[in-house]
């Protein structure tokens, strides 16, 4: 292994969300729709996005229910996912925006399973070379974590790993992240997280699942989010049924990384309907 290489690979990609966060004060890392088809993903380089979650498109149709139940069984099944399909939306993907965004990718193997999915030296190697800068991790087991992470650093590529919200399952592979109730837990969870090498350490606001009002952020995520960036020594991130309303009010805690995917494919959705009806009444006008 070419270990000075891929050291100044991991220097390049820190460098990259660290200008995704300095520019703004906050840095946005888009998933959803914005990360599976290339041309959403531009829009978004465009308008000053630097940081996006890469997903083949095939499975995007169970990402993108927004329903609990859907969300966790598409976790389950990653596994579908090949190697090559993953690395080509990656290099596709790189392809469209260059060079200066930041790639992370949520691959097999980097989640709670409930089968046999190693993320192994080769996985590692292939997603490197096809332009990824990270890989997602919703792993809850810290011996898993460290055993991916240093498998992750080998081949250049940062971690991105999550703590779970407090709505999780006793069943393991709902676990979208290290479970981790009180604010004292989560601050025991990212100093564990930070001694086995993670790079940037997000919060699982569990807010896609708690029905609340627009723009109310629960009292309990504050604190816990809070808690993890008055902890953390490493970028910060916070994900989960974030919108415009709510994200301004998760800004104000400080968080470095506001995650958003499902909302805008939701908003996409809307605007293809919307104009799809707008034909339909123009044609039946005509």
């Amino acid at each position: 292994m070419i270990k000075g290489d891929m050291a100044i690979k991991r220097e390049r990609a820190k460098r990259k969300v660290q200008e995704a966060i300095k520019e703004k004060g906050t840095g946005f890392l888009l998933a959803g729709i914005v990360g599976t088809i290339p041309e959403f993903g531009k829009i978004a380089i465009e308008e000053g996005i630097k940081m996006i979650e890469v997903l083949p498109l095939h499975l995007a149709p169970r990402e993108w229910r927004g329903n609990r139940q859907d969300m966790i069984a598409n976790y389950r099944v990653r596994g579908e996912i090949s190697r090559d399909e993953e690395t080509l939306a990656v290099r596709t993907m790189r392809s469209m925006l260059g060079e200066e965004v930041f790639i992370t990718v949520p691959t097999p193997g980097a989640f709670a399973e409930v089968v046999p999915i190693p993320f192994t030296e080769e996985d590692a190697l292939a997603l490197s070379k096809s332009g990824a800068d990270g890989i997602h991790v919703h792993k809850f087991d810290f011996e898993d974590l460290e055993e991916i992470t240093e498998i992750a650093h080998q081949y250049g590529l940062l971690v991105d790993a999550y703590i779970g919200n407090t709505n999780d399952e006793p069943d393991h592979t709902a676990y979208l992240g290290v479970p981790a109730r009180s604010p004292q837990e989560v601050k025991e969870a990212t100093q564990k997280m930070e001694d086995v090498g993670v790079d940037m350490i997000g919060l699982m606001t569990g807010l896609t699942y708690l029905g609340e009002k627009a723009g109310n952020v629960p009292p309990e995520v504050k604190e816990r989010l809070e808690m993890l960036i008055s902890t953390a020594h490493v970028p910060t991130l916070v994900e989960g049924g974030i919108n415009l309303k709510n994200s301004e009010v998760l800004k104000a805690t400080g968080v470095n990384i506001i995650v958003i995917g499902t909302f805008l494919t939701d908003v996409a959705k809307s605007a293809v309907r919307d104009t799809l009806k707008t034909f339909v009444v123009d044609h039946e006008t005509n």
